[in-house]
């Protein structure tokens, strides 16, 4: 999709896939390096679902390219030796249990 969009960008602001995906990936390394040499830790990342979807892919090609990971999901990343792995992608559990909570206090 990146390089279809490079094809008809008048404006010149759309990337060719490989420098997009370098930009993902080493965008998300650059966070977790700094977390690292701070001694480690979590790191809370915002972003479109494109991009974490993306990311996914780069990490772990077996997933798809478009994984339907929503806006507001969660997707929880693990940094160990200059390799990331997915410990969750695009989980929306959180919602499920604060839609049951809203659904019993409006039958209250």
């Amino acid at each position: 999709m990146a390089n279809g969009l490079v094809e008809v960008d008048s404006a010149g602001w759309a990337e060719p896939w490989d420098k997009l995906s370098g930009r993902i990936l080493e965008g998300f390394e650059a966070i977790a390096r700094e977390v690292e040499s701070s001694g480690g830790g979590n790191a809370l990342v915002v972003s479109h679902s494109m991009t974490i979807g993306t990311l996914a892919y780069l990490v772990d090609e077996n997933i798809t390219k478009n994984p339907n990971v929503e806006n507001g999901s969660v997707t929880v990343l693990e940094y160990e030796d200059g390799r990331f792995s997915i410990q969750a992608l695009g989980d929306v559990s959180y919602r499920q249990v604060g839609a049951a909570i809203l659904d019993r206090e409006n039958q209250e």
